[in-house]
C-alpha cells in the first residue's frame, strides 16, 4: 500500500467530476450490449473511463480544479432538487407539505392534526389544511 501511496503522491486524486466519470463508464459498460458495433461499443464505453484515468494520474492541478469547479456548477441545480426530494420523501411519513397560497414557499406541519390553521412564517398569511 505504500508504493500506491508513493505513486499517487504529486498526482491530482478524485473528485466530484472524477467519480460521475467512474459511474458513467461503469453505467454504460453495463448497458453496452444495447449497441450493436462492437468497436463503438468500446469506443462509447471507455471514453469516460481513461478521461477518469488522465485526470486522476494528471499534476496539472489548476486545469483539473477548473474543470471540476464548472461541472460542480453545472451540476449544483440537480443536486438541490434532488436532495430536497430525498428529504421530502424522507418526512411525509410524519409531516405533511403545503405551498402557501400567497408566496408560493413550502410549508411543512406534523400529520395527523387533523384541520388546522397554518401561518405563513414569510408572509403571515394564514390558511386553513387538513393535516
Amino acid at each position: 500500500m505504500k508504493w500506491l501511496r508513493k505513486f499517487m503522491y504529486d498526482k491530482y486524486g478524485m473528485d466530484q467530476l472524477n467519480m460521475a466519470l467512474l459511474w458513467g463508464g461503469i453505467i454504460l459498460s453495463l448497458f453496452s450490449w444495447l449497441i450493436p458495433n462492437h468497436l463503438i461499443r468500446l469506443l462509447i464505453m471507455y471514453i469516460p473511463l481513461v478521461l477518469c484515468l488522465f485526470r486522476m494520474l494528471s499534476k496539472n492541478y489548476e486545469a483539473r480544479r477548473r474543470e471540476n469547479d464548472a461541472f460542480v456548477l453545472k451540476i449544483y441545480p440537480w443536486q438541490k432538487k434532488w436532495s430536497k426530494f430525498m428529504a421530502r420523501l424522507k418526512g411525509s411519513r410524519t409531516h405533511k407539505y403545503f405551498k402557501c397560497p400567497n408566496c408560493k414557499r413550502e410549508l411543512r406541519v406534523p400529520r395527523g392534526k387533523g384541520k388546522i390553521e397554518i401561518t405563513c412564517p414569510r408572509c403571515s398569511v394564514k390558511f386553513d389544511a387538513k393535516s
